[in-house]
């Protein structure tokens, strides 16, 4: 690639050069040493010049022609040592217009030396040069040289083909019949089917399976591809899939367990088929992704690997091994490539000998006829042309030892003309099967000196035509196509990227890092890092690096100081979704920087600093937490790009806001793009002057900026996009009457109202001029019943593959914009209640009069209208569900226990199907969710919902329907209060005095939300409401329930939990319908013998608090004897005190799920193993014995196989922990483990690993050993793990690939703790890591920087790993926030709050 370096080279001396005049006229001092310079930089560019031909032809010899090869790496690194000298020489020279006139000429006065120093270097090099030409013609070998050949090629076309289009599909009929059969011809049964399709790299498989599934996706519900390559990550995995799937949760912020659920929940009961590509391990599939997936389904995997061993995964007769093309296929396919542009696609005859030479080169693999068929396209079809490039293959192959398809790959690399040449090898330094940007790859190419202007095209143009050029020639495959047919994302075959990376280190063009060993920078150009571990980064030759790409989220960046100190030549730098908040002051020193990217990252603020960049052509800070630039942003007057979003959360989504931009932002008249500005008057002043401007963007515009915004527009000939957004008032109207947009327009986005009134003027307007060069247009929260075409979320067409409107509903779509004035929450509301209903245009205007009725005919306006529909199209049983969610307080976080109860107990739910009660309730809760009309606050380790919440709007008009409706009513305190004919009561007050007692015969619930209410005060309420089904006083501070409630027969629930009950009455035993007696966390000791009468309980929950220490403990209740088997309903039983008659009497709740029992002393062995195997249902169990050092008598247990849930309190014995554990293998569902007083060690504490399938794993002085080892592969699962109370706890140490999918680490009570666990590093998915009550020196050493260089390098090692450090000290909880950016943030970054 030698003749890429000279020709990007040559373009670089050109524009030194074109600084000469300026640079004499400035010198001021001596001239002669800059004449020198100049003269030998002349020289030097001479000697290139007549160069770069020569080493287009000699390049193809250098692998054999070993005379050849020495001198095409000698003239590589002698052009690299120019470019040095050049590049030092620009960098210093720019340094004098920096400060003021006496340190300017200072600094001219120093240089002088400079410029001789750079000048004799540059001297010797040219001498070298041309010692080098003279050496190669003395050793040239005869009749190697070839002449200057004739190069045909076809014009540039904007439309890129694909890497294989249908009419190029050869030779796979019968592959893709066989195929097509097995995953179609037996769909009507509910069974699993998984295919393979396996062979070497580049024999088509993808290709193959491609098209099957095109072809047969329609049959399925879900259809999902996804490419998993060889770096893959689990995780990522899954949000693929997730993503493929269309499963409606936001992946990127859902933990494993969650979105595993969210994904089962999605397929439940469909017909589904996965692609998986490119497979290289048979654990990827056994161990991460068959699991995930429900059973009761229509099941089809495809997957395509390398590996006979992944093809072994196939069902009976379902594996299907490709073979290279037969010889007559693989001709059809090189003629249809070959000659495209003839009608018959046929080799004229003279060619045909010339056309079986190369396919024997071919192999019959596709891949490699797909590249050598597009190469021979761009020749002209003659004998002689063909010969040519046929003779370069065969003397590639002669002496190379790479062979078949890598030496074709390598004649069409060097049939690349220099500049392409580059463009191509940089695709190769992104990670394996990333999807490659076309915006993102062509500033990176332009600000890289790759592109040259041509003709009257622009750089961006001349890029473009360069990316299309590599994906005709396959080199480059399209992922996706915008709308206007262009590339919009691509991808490098794996096959391709490794000759590409391999050819590109060889050259020092560039290197990839990806921390598996030693690396060594020295003399490569471009640097890719693909790994957080960058401590083996050998910084030898550092100062001749030009780019550092980085691809790793968690990266050091103060492990990056030394590289971007010494790399002061440095052209780009990005750092394109890292979480790094500030940039080190090193970069503020690389004047030779042209791209900076800072997109997706952290970054909250950039210091003035930025204004030294002046050769700075792109500044991507897209989607960061910047609210403002800086200043001196107005003097990088050479900007192209500049992107400047700040990431905004507007309840449930993030939305990009514009920002602040300084005064002085009319010098950037180079800009091409300028997004997204905050408008100002002083702004769009500014912006006026950019006349240059292609893309544009303004936010928070008001009716004031119509003028100025006008005048702005009027200037911006070459605009292309253009997005314009309101104020977020909902009521400011979009100023568009005033604008004229300019004709070049061709995308335009528009945020706001628009005038009723003004709108056939304003569209006609854009009809008669501009609309024919508008592609796009998006109208958001626009009063316009005229626009064609609006966008709306993607909620209503969630189902569909494009999210699109149908054209038939377009208007009917505008209309119900209009209602929901611009409101996310009405878009979401109104969005989901159509996406249940058929997209028909009968169904939507039957919705929509419905809502045009309610806004005539009601008080209720705009968005309470649109909520009103959706109430309204609710299930009735779903309707009392949803009102029954208003009763809580504002902001009151909803458990979802607590509720599917409440429902349960009220009448709401009823038997679907094979479902529990339970089941239904818990499906009724999701669906409000997904309408939303909840929304989710948390969800537990396994993915289920744990607490939600109701948005204040939608409550607001909730509690208004529901008080219409006589559903319920809320009681605040506020003046008198009646309760008439209402049915539910919330009392938020503690003042219940005023209230009105008419109508309170009618209640039938009471709920309680402050903690101070007197219960004497509620009597009469009590007495009158005899029919009274749920009494729910939880918090509240009452100590006895009045005997009135005893005579609410019709009870069901009975809520005290965490209130100060200190006794029952044997009345209790009346309440003969309750079904939840809820007495958690209260002051009970024991339970009166009359609640063996209550025989339709479902739910018992009794604990007291008691004070062991330094916490409370929640500790069973003493059970009268033969009460318990009357309640054979019991689903929930917690917690009883253990003893045998109890134990016996609980053998009979064979319905039980949840059981918690305590006291279990080794006596009740036999008598818990009888309970527990009747028990086939349950789901969570606790065992607590009657001391700490009481042993659990485990090894006498059978525990039920349904476990998901496990609390053991005890010890467990260590001679008998392998054999224990070996009998809970069955336990496949257990993914919650907390164990307590287990006296575990360094020897019993590794038999845990055989639960490999744990989530959580608890240990609560469970542990005495001094050292804690986590050996590879432990716990591949575990997402939780709690160390409290180890008082011996030393050393922590975890092995690379042990806890693989950990998120949090807490340690406490670990006095001995003294460092850091080591290891931590290798948990990349770590979030938090929380240290409690841990040595004071860690503490001291952790706080006090620099006192502890151990402990710092600890914390740079684990700083890409996680979010939080807290530990507590002195009685404070003190706590490290986000020690990602650097170990210095991190230790000045904390903050205490008082316990």
């Amino acid at each position: 690639m030698a003749e890429a370096v000279v020709g990007a080279l040559i373009g670089k001396l050109g524009a030194a050069l074109a600084k000469e005049a300026a640079t004499y006229g400035a010198a001021l001092l001596n001239t002669s040493a800059l004449k020198d310079l100049f003269g030998e930089i002349r020289r030097a560019e001479r000697e290139l010049e007549s160069m770069k031909a020569y080493l287009r032809e000699s390049e193809k010899f250098m692998d054999t022609d070993e005379t050849m090869g020495i001198f095409i790496k000698t003239i590589r690194e002698l052009s690299f040592r120019i470019e040095d000298v050049v590049d030092e020489f620009m960098y210093k020279l720019e340094g004098n217009k920096h400060g003021g006139f006496a340190a300017r000429i200072k600094k001219k006065i120093k240089q002088v030396k400079v410029w001789r120093r750079l000048s004799l270097q540059l001297r010797d090099i040219n001498i070298e040069l041309e010692d080098t030409v003279k050496r190669r013609d003395r050793y040239v070998i005869p009749n190697t040289g070839t002449g200057n050949a004739h190069h045909f090629a076809r014009e540039d076309t904007n439309q890129a083909s694909c890497f294989a289009r249908e009419e190029e599909l050869v030779g796979i009929e019968d592959d893709g019949a066989k195929l097509k059969g097995w995953l179609v011809d037996d769909l009507k049964q509910r069974n699993t089917k998984i295919t393979t399709v396996w062979g070497m790299g580049g024999v088509g498989k993808t290709t193959l399976v491609d098209h099957v599934y095109k072809s047969v996706k329609l049959d399925f519900d879900a259809s999902a591809w996804v490419t998993v390559s060889k770096s893959y990550k689990v995780e990522d995995l899954l949000k693929k899939i997730a993503t493929e799937f269309r499963v409606p949760v936001n992946s990127s912020i859902m933990d494993m367990r969650r979105l595993v659920d969210a994904i089962r929940r999605h397929l439940e009961g469909k017909r589904f088929i996965l692609v998986l590509d490119d497979v290289w391990e048979k654990e990827v599939w056994i161990n991460n992704i068959m699991p995930v997936f429900p059973a009761n389904c229509t099941r089809r995997f495809v997957l395509t690997s390398r590996l006979s061993e992944v093809a072994s995964l196939a069902s009976s007769n379902c594996a299907m091994k490709l073979e290279p093309l037969q010889d007559h296929h693989s001709y059809m396919l090189f003629c249809k490539l070959a000659f495209w542009d003839n009608d018959d696609k046929r080799c004229p005859p003279e060619l045909s000998d010339l056309v079986t030479k190369f396919l024997q080169k071919c192999e019959g693999l596709p891949i490699a006829i797909a590249c050598l068929g597009r190469l021979l396209s761009c020749k002209p079809p003659t004998y002689t042309e063909w010969k040519i490039l046929f003779d370069e293959l065969e003397l590639q192959s002669v002496r190379n030892t790479i062979p078949g398809v890598e030496t074709i790959l390598k004649v069409s690399l060097e049939d690349l003309q220099y500049d392409l040449k580059n463009c191509f090898l940089h695709c190769a330094l992104f990670p394996e099967d990333y999807e490659l940007k076309r915006r993102r790859l062509i500033r990176h190419w332009i600000t890289s000196g790759f592109i040259k202007k041509k003709e009257n095209k622009t750089l961006e143009q001349v890029a473009e035509g360069y990316l299309n050029d590599l994906v005709n020639r396959s080199l480059l495959q399209v992922v996706m196509n915008n709308e206007f047919g262009r590339v919009k994302c691509c991808r490098m075959h794996d096959v391709i990227r490794h000759i590409a990376i391999e050819k590109a280190e060889k050259e020092c063009f560039g290197k990839v890092y990806e921390g598996n060993e030693t690396f060594l920078v020295h003399r490569t150009r471009r640097l890719s890092i693909q790994s957080t571990n960058i401590e083996l980064l050998n910084l030898s030759g550092a100062t001749h690096l030009r780019q550092i790409h980085v691809f790793t989220r968690f990266v050091d960046i103060d492990r990056l100081r030394p590289i971007l100190s010494s790399s002061v030549l440095l052209s780009t730098l990005d750092l394109q979704g890292t979480e790094i908040k500030v940039l080190p002051n090193e970069i503020f020193s690389l004047f030779n920087l042209r791209f900076l990217g800072l997109r997706n990252t952290k970054i909250e603020v950039l210091p003035e600093a930025i204004g030294r960049l002046a050769n700075l052509e792109v500044l991507d800070t897209w989607f960061t937490c910047l609210l403002s630039l800086p200043n001196d942003v107005a003097k990088l007057v050479k900007l192209r790009y500049l992107y400047a979003t700040v990431k905004v959360t507007e309840g449930s989504f993030s939305r990009n806001r514009g920002v602040k931009m300084p005064r002085g932002i009319k010098n950037l008249t180079g800009l091409h793009a300028l997004q997204n500005v905050k408008a100002t008057s002083e702004t769009l002043c500014d912006v006026a002057a950019l006349t240059e401007l292609q893309t544009f963007s303004v936010d928070d515009v008001t009716s004031e900026h119509s003028l100025i915004l006008r005048n702005a527009l009027l200037k911006m000939r070459n605009l292309v996009s253009l997005s314009i957004t309101s104020m977020s008032d909902t009521n400011e109207v979009l100023p568009l009457e005033e604008l004229c947009l300019p004709e070049s327009l061709c995308k335009l986005g528009l945020t706001g109202k628009l005038k009723k009134k003004r709108m056939p003027h304003i569209l006609s307007s854009w009809c008669l001029t501009y609309i024919s060069n508008v592609f796009t247009v998006s109208v958001i929260a626009s009063q316009n019943k005229n626009t064609k075409k609006s966008r709306k979320p993607n909620t209503a067409f969630r189902n569909s593959d494009d999210k699109r409107c149908p054209s038939e509903l377009q208007d009917l779509a505008v209309k119900f914009l209009q209602k929901c004035e611009g409101l996310p929450i009405a878009i979401a509301c109104i969005g989901r209640l159509l996406s249940v209903k058929q997209p028909t245009y009968s169904e939507w205007d039957s919705v929509y009069m419905e809502l045009e009725l309610q806004s005539n005919n009601n008080v209720i306006q705009g968005v309470d209208s649109i909520l009103k529909v959706s109430l309204e199209d609710l299930p009735h049983e779903l309707k009392n569900c949803f009102l029954h969610c208003a009763i809580f307080p504002e902001d009151y976080k909803l458990g979802r226990r607590r509720l599917i109860r409440h429902w349960i107990t009220s009448g709401f739910i009823k038997e679907k199907e094979n479902k529990t009660l339970e089941q239904v309730a818990e499906g009724y809760l999701n669906d409000l969710v997904n309408r939303s009309l909840l929304q989710v606050v948390m969800k537990n380790e396994f993915g289920r919902l744990r607490c939600c919440r109701m948005h204040d709007i939608i409550r607001h008009f909730a509690l208004d329907k529901a008080a219409k409706e006589c559903f319920c009513t809320v009681y605040e305190g506020h003046g008198t209060f009646s309760v008439h004919e209402t049915r539910r009561l919330s009392i938020n007050s503690t003042n219940v005095v005023p209230l009105n007692q008419s109508g309170v015969m009618q209640l039938r619930a009471i709920y309680v939300f402050t903690s101070s209410v007197d219960i004497d005060l509620l009597r009469p309420i009590l007495a009158s409401s005899t029919l009274l089904s749920t009494l729910d006083l939880q918090g509240t501070k009452i100590k006895m329930l009045p005997n009135e409630v005893f005579s609410l027969f019709n009870l069901r629930f009975l809520g005290l939990r965490c209130t100060g009950i200190e006794t029952l009455p044997e009345a209790v035993g009346r309440l003969q319908n309750l079904e939840v007696l809820d007495a958690f966390d209260t002051g009970l000791l024991s339970l009166p013998k009359d609640v063996g009468k209550l025989k339709k309980l479902r739910y018992l929950y009794a604990t007291v608090s008691v004070n062991e220490g330094s916490f409370w403990r929640q500790r069973g209740l003493k059970v009268p004897r033969g009460i318990i088997k009357n309640l054979t309903g019991l689903h929930a039983l917690q917690k009883v005190k253990a003893s045998s008659e109890t134990l016996r009497d609980v053998a009979a709740l064979t319905d039980l799920r949840t059981f918690a029992v305590d006291d279990v002393t080794s006596e009740h062995s036999l008598v818990l193993r009888s309970a527990l195997q009747n028990m086939s249902s349950l789901v969570h169990l606790s065992i607590g014995m009657s001391n700490e050092n009481e042993a659990l008598p485990l090894e006498q247990l059978s525990l039920p196989e349904t476990l998901s849930k496990l609390v053991l309190a005890g010890q467990l014995e260590k001679k008998r922990m392998p054999e224990l554990l070996s009998s809970w293998l069955h336990l496949n569902y257990l993914i919650r483990l907390s164990l307590a007083f287990s006296k575990l060690d360094e020897n019993s504490f590794p038999n845990l690993m055989v639960l490999r399938n744990l989530c959580s794993l608890q240990l609560y002085r469970a542990y005495d050993g001094k050292t804690l080892c986590f050996s590879v592969q432990s716990f591949p699962r575990l997402r939780e793990l709690y160390i409290r109370g180890a008082p011996q706890l030393s050393q922590v140490e975890i092995e690379e690939g042990a806890l693989g999918s950990l998120v949090e680490l807490r340690f406490a009570g670990c006095p001995e703790l003294k460092r850091l666990p080591r290891g931590i590093e290798y948990l990349t998915t770590l979030d938090e890591l929380y240290l409690e009550d841990v040595d004071d020196e860690l503490i001291k050493i952790i706080r006090q920087e620099g006192e502890a260089n151990e402990c710092k390098e600890e914390l740079m090692k684990v700083a890409a790993a996680f979010v939080g450090l807290l530990w507590t000290f002195g009685g404070s909880v003190q706590r490290l926030v986000d020690i990602r950016p650097s170990a210095r943030e991190v230790l000045n970054s904390v903050w205490v709050q008082i316990a």
